[in-house]
């Protein structure tokens, strides 16, 4: 499962979007995966994130019918039970950078669904590894007292 992320202006996925479509393709490549959802929803006249993530692995040469796509997410949570309620039987490998990893895989748990967690290599100044971080910390917390996500 590769967790949608912004995409930007002319449909193009935002640096982090990249990094996780880069790390999805190589679990995929290396036959861990034999095949990939692609998860989140867009903004009005753009393509959605999962619509994006699709487009960039077929260009990687992805069989689309290897590729399942939700489209109408708006939060992790969101992205997390459509996958439980549709394809989740024993076990899903989730895609995302390595701060979002720790409250997606929390979910996951909280959902009795067992995980296993690569995290894409996106490289992040220290100043967006302070916000990330304090973001991430955040909604955690927020998920954890309220089961928001």
């Amino acid at each position: 499962v590769i967790l949608g992320a912004a995409v930007w202006g002319g449909n193009r996925p935002s640096p982090v979007l990249r990094e996780r479509i880069n790390k999805g393709f190589e679990i995929y490549q290396q036959k861990y995966a034999p095949k990939l959802i692609l998860t989140g929803g867009g903004s009005p006249n753009e393509l959605t994130e999962a619509e994006v993530s699709k487009n960039e692995l077929m260009k990687f040469g992805v069989e689309p019918r290897n590729l399942y796509v939700e489209a109408k997410s708006n939060s992790t949570i969101e992205q997390i039970l459509f996958v439980r309620d549709r394809y989740y039987r024993r076990r899903i490998i989730l895609v995302s950078d390595n701060f979002h990893l720790l409250r997606a895989s929390e979910i996951c748990r909280f959902n009795l669904m067992n995980v296993d967690t690569f995290a894409s290599d996106t490289p992040l100044s220290a100043e967006s590894n302070v916000n990330f971080c304090v973001k991430e910390s955040f909604a955690l917390i927020v998920f954890w007292l309220f089961g928001l996500g």
